[in-house]
C-alpha cells in the first residue's frame, strides 16, 4: 500500500487547487484602445463596478487625472502589444480607485493641479497620449513638462 502524504503535502495540494480555481475565474476582457474615445471603452466603466463609481464620484476632476497619471506610472512597461499595456494600466487604475487607504493618504497630493492635468483629460492620460507627445511618464508631472520644454527649446535653438 502507498503511504499517505504528510500533512504539509496535503496542504500544499489544497493550496494549489485553490489558486488554480481562483485563476480560472473569468476575467473582464477589454478592447484594445489607441484613441481617447476607445480608451473609455477599454477602461472598466464605473457602471460595471458600482463601488468604484461611488469612490470616483467623490473625487474632483483633477484628482481623477492624478490617479490616472499614477496608474500609468505604475502600470507602464515596454511591450510590442500596447493593447496589453493599456489593459494593465486600466486594471491598475481600477485598483487605485478601490484603494481607500491610498486615496486617503494622498488626498492632498491628488487635489493639486500640475502641468499634465492641465493639458490632458483622464482618458487621454490612460491612453498614454502624454507619453506619445514626449513627456516622461516616470518623473513628476511638472518636471516632465519642464524637461519637454527644455528639449523643445534646444531643438528650436539648433
Amino acid at each position: 500500500l502507498p503511504r499517505p502524504l504528510p500533512l504539509s503535502h496535503r496542504r500544499i495540494r489544497l493550496l494549489r487547487r485553490f489558486t488554480l480555481k481562483r485563476k480560472r475565474q473569468p476575467q473582464q476582457i477589454l478592447v484594445p484602445a489607441s484613441t481617447p474615445s476607445q480608451v473609455e471603452k477599454a477602461v472598466p466603466s464605473p457602471a460595471l463596478q458600482p463601488h468604484v463609481a461611488a469612490i470616483a464620484a467623490e473625487l474632483t476632476e483633477t484628482a481623477r487625472r492624478n490617479v490616472a497619471l499614477e496608474a500609468v506610472r505604475i502600470g507602464n512597461y515596454y511591450s510590442e502589444d500596447q493593447a496589453e499595456v493599456l489593459r494593465y494600466i486600466a486594471e491598475q487604475h481600477a485598483e487605485l480607485l478601490q484603494d481607500s487607504k491610498w486615496l486617503k493618504k494622498y488626498a492632498a497630493k491628488l487635489r493639486k493641479e500640475n502641468g499634465l492635468t492641465q493639458r490632458y483629460n483622464s482618458s487621454e492620460i490612460l491612453a498614454k497620449r502624454h507619453e506619445a507627445d514626449g513627456y516622461d511618464v516616470f518623473v513628476h508631472a511638472d518636471e516632465a513638462v519642464a524637461a519637454k520644454e527644455r528639449a523643445d527649446s534646444a531643438k528650436s535653438g539648433n
